[in-house]
């Protein structure tokens, strides 16, 4: 099955992979997902494997490639020999036991997501090995030919200094991870739907029993940023917003499309600069704003140190 052609998803939304991509809705930090249940068309017939979304990918799948080898496994239900394949990687993702992470794409629910991860045909595969990428376009068909191109890609990340053997007894241990409170389940399930005010009413549900939850006050900034940005036409807004420097509202939606692509010194800088000529309720609107934004990385990331030293230069 070959993929359409058309614009390219990584360079248009998100930056390019494996970058800053998705780097603002990354949500997999927000509950305990372990597995999702893949089912062909064809039968109960169901296997095992995480499932790679935009908001996952990063954390989930690219940036634990520091620690083990994935592989990711491009399918849809309209390719032939797509189910399949992806359940001979999951039978050995089983035997290896945590030596590495197995992610299924389905390309019928994450078209964009496939075109930036460069896949031309379904199925496709993909492994990531210290957060960089090697496609694998072209597989053999047989479990035991797959054995070898797996062992092939264990053996390159030792290569690198990456010791799969010890990944399994933190794989191991993750299974014993806290159980995500009810509100927290009810939100990505929201999420999933791309029904983000009922996401941020669940984290709020819980903000309002457990004030201090850290993935809560996590969750609610992160879908209402992705719920500002939602219908947004990016190049429109971009342009709208550089063409008119005293459109306060257009440079805030600017700065919210610009931290979800992954440029997000840009979005600081650009809301900074509107701070240094405004003043009153304008320019506290904007800092406003900026300080929310702020909320959606940990207090000690060095860019939101660096952006809160320019911001209190622009005030002071």
């Amino acid at each position: 099955m070959k993929i359409p052609t058309g614009p390219s998803f990584g360079n248009e939304k998100f930056g390019k992979l494996p970058g800053n991509f998705a780097q603002a809705f990354d949500l997999s930090t927000l509950a305990k997902p372990a597995t999702s249940q893949h089912q062909s068309n064809n039968g109960d017939q169901s296997i095992e494997a995480r499932e790679v979304l935009d908001f996952n990918i990063v954390e989930d799948f690219i940036k634990y490639s520091a620690t083990a080898p994935v592989i990711l496994i491009i399918h849809s239900e309209r390719a032939k020999g797509s189910f399949e394949l992806l359940q001979m990687f999951a039978e050995l993702a089983k035997a290896d036991g945590g030596k590495w992470r197995l992610g299924g794409v389905n390309f019928d629910k994450q078209p964009e997501l496939v075109q930036a991860l460069g896949a031309t045909t379904i199925p496709f595969a993909i492994a990531f090995i210290n957060e960089k990428a090697l496609p694998l376009p072209e597989l053999p068909t047989s479990a035991d030919q797959l054995r070898l191109v797996v062992d092939k890609i264990l053996e390159i990340a030792r290569e690198q200094g990456i010791n799969s053997e010890n990944n399994q007894e933190s794989a191991a241990s993750s299974s014993d991870i806290e159980m995500a409170e009810p509100e927290e389940d009810e939100a990505l399930q929201a999420i999933e739907e791309e029904d983000y005010e009922r996401a941020i009413a669940a984290y709020q549900k819980l903000l309002l029993r457990l004030p201090s939850h850290e993935f809560a006050q996590l969750g609610k900034a992160q879908c209402e940023l992705q719920l500002r940005i939602k219908d947004s036409d990016p190049k429109k807004v971009l342009s709208e917003a550089d063409a008119d420097p005293a459109n306060i509202s257009a440079h805030l939606l600017a700065a919210d499309i610009e931290l979800a692509s992954g440029s997000v010194d840009q979005a600081f800088d650009r809301l900074i600069a509107i701070i240094k000529v405004t003043g009153g309720d304008e320019r506290k609107k904007v800092r406003d704003h900026l300080l929310s934004l702020f909320t959606l990385f940990a207090p000690d990331d060095l860019m939101v140190i660096q952006a809160r030293k320019r911001l209190a230069s622009a005030l002071f």
